[in-house]
């Protein structure tokens, strides 16, 4: 700008020059044209308090970060004890006893989550919904039963060798969904959930007659429902919850007579 300036006021003064040599003969117009492009040069230049500035809270960076931004990616880990909620029974049909407290799993629920503001961007309350593996495992130690299927049913029954242990392990992809409340370091949620089954497995551990410890795995289509889906609920401090899951549909889809519906509770890092 400074040079801009410079230059016009040089120009300016070169005509004066050119006019004094010529006298009085210098043609008025010549005279207005020079006058006419230092204005124009004068004019084209801003002042520097005339620049305009962009409001930070407005730059496009603003949108996608800091405290203005709405939308945000967070993680949720769960670690699990896993039970079953048994409807009507049939007194002919001795059940098989699941163990809540060693139906643990560790790696019980992993979700990658987008969490949204509602209404304003300090607003107590926002959903949650994403994409995640869900692992569910329910454990038999005492008078273990072995899961079979017979004309595409579940079935229970007490098998020829003396099982220690059996576990079925079922994983889904699941779609969470959910509402938050959360006023300071406390937050509540509510949510629901739809879940794809992806993997299922038995697993026996026995002895065999050598009185060697054996494992043996077994993956096949125990007649599992394919769709899982339930309500969810927790309550936290910071980013440390406990937190429920109650399914709705039954374990199995043809065998009305094992009416098993999954749920579990354990500790969240939300």
């Amino acid at each position: 700008m400074i040079f801009v300036k410079m230059a016009s006021c040089t120009l300016f003064f070169a005509a004066n020059v050119n006019w004094t040599k010529a006298g009085s003969d210098a043609p008025v117009a010549k005279r207005w044209d020079y006058a006419l492009i230092e204005a124009s040069a004068r004019d084209t230049v801003p002042e520097d308090d005339q620049m305009p500035e962009m409001e930070s809270g407005k730059s496009p960076m603003g949108l996608l970060s800091g405290s203005r931004k709405r939308t945000s990616v967070k993680i949720r880990y769960g670690m699990y004890w896993n039970g079953l909620s048994q409807g009507t029974k049939n007194a002919s049909i001795q059940y098989p006893e699941f163990n809540s407290w060693s139906s643990y799993n560790w790696f019980g629920e992993f979700d990658i989550l987008l969490q949204t503001k509602l209404g304003k961007i300090k607003s107590p309350m926002s959903i949650y919904y994403g994409i995640g593996i869900d692992n569910r495992c329910f454990v038999q130690k005492k008078d273990v039963q072995k899961l079979s299927v017979a004309n595409d049913k579940a079935l229970f029954s007490k098998p020829t060798e003396k099982l220690d242990r059996s576990a079925i392990d079922l994983t889904y992809l699941r779609i969470p969904l959910g509402f938050q409340y959360r006023k300071k370091s406390f937050a509540i949620n509510i949510g629901t959930y739809v879940g794809f089954n992806v993997g299922h497995q038995q697993i026996l551990k026995y002895q065999t007659s050598d009185g060697e410890e054996a494992k043996l795995e077994l993956d096949k289509d125990y007649d599992f429902t394919k769709t899982n889906y339930g309500i969810s609920a927790s309550i936290g401090y910071r980013s440390l919850h406990l937190g429920v899951n109650y399914d709705l549909n039954p374990l199995f889809k043809n065998s009305k007579d094992y009416d098993y519906k999954g749920w579990r509770i354990g500790l969240l890092i939300f």
